[in-house]
């Protein structure tokens, strides 16, 4: 995974590490990887942090999350992520995860 990849990882994994802290919020049946405490639906992010610091994100390009029965999708601009995650007390544990690296403009790939 090079550098870019790697910002890019954490760029979009930031949604869901706040999402797995909202341990309050549950889903009917049975949720991802059959926990109670799996959230569903689509989610936004319109601010993110890294390492503690703001990173801004490209204008009218919010951060966008679904969980949907035991599978993660993420879509930051151009490039996606997605795969399985499961969820057990306020903790996200993700399976192998596909990730596009498409030619953006630069402001998206940032």
């Amino acid at each position: 995974m090079n550098i870019r990849t790697s910002r890019l990882a954490a760029l979009l994994a930031a949604p869901l590490l706040l999402l797995a802290s909202c341990g309050s919020q549950t889903a009917d049946g049975p949720g991802a990887g059959g926990a109670a405490d799996a959230p569903s639906g689509p989610y936004l992010s319109t601010a993110v942090t890294v390492d503690g610091q703001d990173h801004p994100l490209v204008d009218g390009k919010p951060i966008r999350l679904v969980v949907d029965n035991g599978q993660l999708a993420l879509s930051a601009g151009c490039n996606q992520m997605g795969g399985p995650a499961t969820w057990s007390g306020g903790t996200v544990d993700l399976g192998a995860m596909a990730m596009t690296e498409m030619g953006c403009a630069e402001p998206l790939m940032a």
